[in-house]
């Protein structure tokens, strides 16, 4: 993928807010209205990113809620997230899917198994390998849509448009909307190493609960996904996000869903 390099201006420096996903001040059932990304907008169903987008409820046999992850389908009963956001046990996790899964109707899957890219380091200053596959039992929803990644002849400039998506809330200080499928609109900065980039603060931003999130890329009127969700710099969610880019370790993706994927 050819990237135009915009002038180097770095991510706003201060500790580095990982979007754990992990929303332990806050119910997963939230009782007011629930949200997610940023200055986002919700997501309908039907559209292309509720079709492809879901959350990973992740769980021990001590406590049946550790945190929450977004995904997105990348192959038949395997979604890709992020390496950062997975912790617990399989067996007592789920998979949710719909654009609100608060609601008592939401469909879900048990999870079988996860795995870790085999270069993820949560310690690393860049490079992090921070992307993770999830197995589930049974197939997808009718109507589900495998995402494609952003194949390698594809022209990618900072002046593309990307798309973020995921359950997380959408207030960084009320801690506050959980469990419905928003989207929020960014930009590319500049790449970050060999296997991320930075996207813009201004825009729908990533916070809590959207680790591991889809970002899409629209070529020809089509969505393609560019990469997940890794972590967000500065106070509040307001600072430059960064991605994994999904091109750059499709290989692994590809041949690891490959392996995981079936009835």
């Amino acid at each position: 993928m050819r990237m135009k390099r915009a002038a180097a201006r770095g991510v706003a420096r201060g500790r580095a807010a990982l979007l754990a996903a992990c929303l332990l001040a806050s119910p997963l059932l939230s009782a007011g209205p629930a949200r997610a990304v940023i200055e986002g907008s919700d997501v309908r169903e039907g559209e292309a990113i509720a079709a492809s987008a879901a959350a990973v409820k992740l769980g021990d046999a001590g406590n049946d809620f550790l945190g929450l992850c977004s995904a997105a389908l990348i192959a038949d009963g395997v979604l890709v997230t992020a390496a950062h956001c997975i912790q617990g046990d399989p067996a007592h996790s789920a998979v949710l899917f719909g654009t609100d899964i608060n609601h008592p109707g939401a469909e879900r899957r048990e999870v079988l198994s996860w795995t870790l890219h085999p270069n993820w380091e949560r310690h690393s200053q860049r490079d992090r390998g921070d992307i993770a596959l999830v197995r589930f039992r049974g197939t997808a929803p009718a109507g589900a849509r495998r995402m494609e990644i952003l194949s390698g002849d594809m022209t990618l400039t900072i002046r593309d448009r990307i798309l973020l998506a995921g359950y997380g809330i959408d207030d960084a200080r009320a801690r506050s909307g959980v469990g419905v499928l928003r989207q929020g609109t960014t930009r590319i900065v500049h790449p970050r190493g060999k296997t991320e980039m930075v996207v813009s603060a201004r825009g729908g931003r990533a916070c809590s609960g959207d680790s591991g999130g889809p970002v899409y890329v629209e070529k020809s009127g089509r969505l393609y996904l560019l990469g997940v969700i890794s972590f967000v710099s500065g106070r509040a969610c307001r600072g430059p996000g960064v991605i994994t880019d999904a091109l750059s370790v499709r290989d692994w993706i590809t041949g690891t869903a490959a392996t995981l994927a079936g009835p």
